[in-house]
């Protein structure tokens, strides 16, 4: 689960809200905006875990690994490949949405 920021991430002198991680300097004119960034990709904390299986690179999520196979980059594009990866996670999504 993602950080909260409440109204005591203001920062008078900025003023604008400021990323509690940190690491990270960001700053951002509403409280909504850094719930936002604090959601995003920038502070995940959990391990991507959607993996090529050519080239083993790692995905937060699963956009983003259709698009690599698409791209054919690692060199598996060839269609029949992609179309049986697309198919595995299809029917895996397929079984979590039914719990």
């Amino acid at each position: 689960m993602w950080e909260v920021a409440t109204p005591a991430a203001w920062d008078d002198h900025l003023m604008a809200f400021l990323c509690p991680v940190s690491s990270c300097e960001q700053n951002y004119p509403t409280l909504v905006e850094l719930n936002k960034h604090l959601r995003s990709q920038d502070h995940r904390s959990d391990t991507a875990i959607f993996a090529c299986p050519e080239c083993d690179s790692r995905y937060f999520v699963v956009s983003a690994l259709i698009q690599h196979l698409e791209s054919g980059s690692c060199g598996l594009s060839a269609f029949g490949e992609v179309k049986e990866i697309y198919t595995g996670l299809h029917d895996m999504f397929k079984r979590l949405l039914k719990c």
